[in-house]
């Protein structure tokens, strides 16, 4: 059966098909499409519309949602729809992977044609001088109302298993091939405790100023989009070529400092070249970069639905604590850090992206409780929290790191190299929160000259050697010719 409309207005019927298509395909399909908000009126072809009201209906009495069920309920509400137009609709699609994304899509097109014929009739208004202008402005605003997402519906105890059930045995097929079930961080420590980051999560990584925030979310940036996940790095202090020149020292172990101010040597350069060709692909297809002078909530908002809307898995913001907070936002007023972070929550589960937010650790906080020997143990909580009270309850996952130096590394000595070369710090992480899952202490070398971090045995003598190496592996790639050195360490108990 043939179903006809006027086609200017903005529609795409595949994508309705999609839609339906996965609706009877899977039976927890419809609970999801429920929680994206659309109804039948966001479809713009009048069959695809009768198809799911039908479906709504089923889902009403507690019925299962499959093809006869579909016809028969088409029957019952005598919708002029034939069963080769539903099965048409059927094979449209073979699976609900995408779905919440093209029910995004379907609302924003039914929002599109919704506004289009407000401001036709609107405009109309306006322009007879009958009418009282203040009403017409209420009438604007009414119909901006109606066009906000609505609340959520109501679900049963069953839906809700059902709908865990499913989410189990999908994560449990992910598992048992040995897959990551969200994107990968910047340590293997991290993916065991986390199995990676998902869509909906907020993350907090919080380190003191000078720790290697930025390196480590252009670090795991980098790893994620070499695992095909797609990235968006927000930046407030860096430009696009430090961001640039960052990814190279990553993939080359030359210092980022030496490739930003042009400060190579002939031996460097084609490493550096090299890097570049290496990278290229996964930067260029999964990460796009905003670096911006200033950045307001609504702004953030913003970039966060374009990109979800590319397929963007992850948002590195870097960072909170210099995004402008003193502005109106919407209905509220965001003057406050807790009230940023519990935001990021809600952009995160609206758009279906993970938000990775740096955040800097209280400085005052942090020397205070360094000068108590409190920073590298469990006292690390405790200065964050008492900086950003209810952060804890906002984010998912909370990985604290600071310097550690419990072990007495007294200096790391490379004769003939720059510090810039041979940075390295010995960086104390821990998990304080992993919703759902259990928390986890590491440590890591780090070489702040290059962004490069490297997972430690948990013993001191293991630990030593592994430096030990990753100090000969600096020299190896910054000169033509491996230079001495030397790494000193006091005798002190490591502290497990």
């Amino acid at each position: 059966m043939e179903h006809k409309r006027i086609q200017y207005l903005p529609n795409d019927l595949n994508l309705e098909k999609a839609v339906l298509g996965a609706i009877l395909l899977e039976k927890p399909a419809f609970q999801d499409s429920k929680s994206s908000n659309i109804t039948h009126s966001d479809f713009y072809h009048d069959g695809h519309a009768s198809i799911y009201l039908a479906c709504q209906d089923l889902y009403t009495a507690g019925k299962d949602i499959d093809l006869i069920s579909v016809n028969r309920q088409l029957q019952a509400n005598k919708a002029n729809i034939d069963l080769s137009f539903l099965m048409d609709v059927t094979n449209s699609v073979s699976s609900s992977a995408n779905l919440q994304t093209h029910c995004i899509e379907l609302r924003e097109l039914a929002m599109r044609r919704d506004t289009h014929n407000s401001a036709i009739l609107l405009s109309q208004k306006a322009l007879d001088l009958s009418k009282d202008i203040f009403e017409v402005k209420n009438e604007y605003k009414s119909i901006l109302e109606a066009n906000e997402p609505k609340s959520n519906e109501r679900l049963t105890g069953l839906q809700a298993t059902t709908s865990a059930v499913k989410r189990m045995l999908e994560r449990r097929q992910k598992l048992a091939k040995g897959e990551r079930i969200g994107s990968p961080t910047f340590s293997k420590v991290a993916d065991v405790v986390t199995q990676g980051y998902e869509k909906g999560e907020v993350i907090i990584y919080a380190l003191p100023s000078s720790h290697g925030k930025s390196l480590i979310a252009s670090l795991e940036c980098l790893i994620a989009s070499k695992a095909n996940f797609k990235s968006c790095y927000i930046s407030l202090e860096m430009d696009d070529e430090e961001l640039g020149a960052r990814w190279l020292s990553m993939e080359s172990g030359i210092s980022y400092f030496k490739i930003g101010k042009g400060n190579v040597s002939d031996f460097q350069v084609p490493k550096i070249l090299e890097a570049q060709t290496q990278i290229q692909d996964c930067l260029e297809n999964n990460v796009s970069l905003h670096s911006l002078s200033e950045l307001s909530p609504k702004k953030l908002e913003e970039i966060i639905y374009l990109e979800a809307k590319k397929g963007v898995h992850n948002i590195y913001l870097d960072y909170i604590q210099i995004v402008d907070l003193a502005v109106s936002y919407g209905n509220t007023k965001l003057g406050s850090l807790n009230d940023f972070t519990r935001n990021l929550k809600r952009l995160a589960k609206k758009h279906q992206v993970a938000i990775i937010a740096l955040s800097q650790l209280n400085r005052e906080a942090y020397n205070s409780n360094k000068a108590t020997g409190g920073v590298g143990d469990i006292d690390l909580f405790n200065t964050f929290i008492a900086a950003s009270s209810t952060i804890e309850n906002d984010a998912d996952k909370i990985i604290l790191g600071s310097v550690f130096d419990k072990w007495g590394i007294k200096e790391t000595k490379t004769e003939g190299m720059e510090t810039t070369d041979g940075f390295l710090k010995l960086v104390q992480f821990k998990m304080t929160k992993n919703r759902g899952g259990g928390v986890a202490e590491w440590k890591m070398w780090a070489n702040l000259g290059t962004g490069q971090y490297k997972d430690l045995p948990q013993d001191l003598e293991n630990a030593k050697l592994a430096f030990t190496e990753m100090t000969k592996d600096i020299t190896d790639k910054s000169f033509e010719s491996n230079s001495e050195h030397k790494t000193e360490f006091e005798d002190k108990d490591a502290p497990f």
